[in-house]
């Protein structure tokens, strides 16, 4: 059983995974595509940015199939990566775990 403490948690997780959801079945059943994404540096302790690095929103037309193929995968991945963090914080009755590959052509 969930701790009351968690509930914070789980409603963040339960949103995220909402948002996954809606993302691999845009891809899935309606043709979805990616019309941009965001390229950020990650800076790790005691390390300094140089110059001036920053966040590129990256517009795409006609994307390449492997960018999709990764872009599903990386959803399904992280859907069910979720489902197991609320099940470790003692949620029952998870939605299933997303199927892995993309929809065949």
């Amino acid at each position: 059983m969930a701790d009351y403490n968690d509930v914070d948690q789980i409603n963040k997780l339960y949103t995220e995974q909402e948002t996954l959801s809606k993302a691999i079945d845009a891809l899935d059943n309606y043709d979805g595509t990616i019309s941009n994404f965001t390229v950020q540096p990650v800076f790790g302790a005691g390390t300094m940015p140089q110059g001036n690095i920053m966040s590129v929103i990256v517009h795409t037309v006609d994307p390449k199939q492997n960018l999709m193929a990764a872009c599903h995968a990386s959803c399904v991945q992280r859907y069910n990566t979720i489902n197991q963090e609320l099940r470790d914080l003692g949620v029952t009755n998870t939605p299933p775990d997303q199927a892995g590959g993309p929809k065949e052509e």
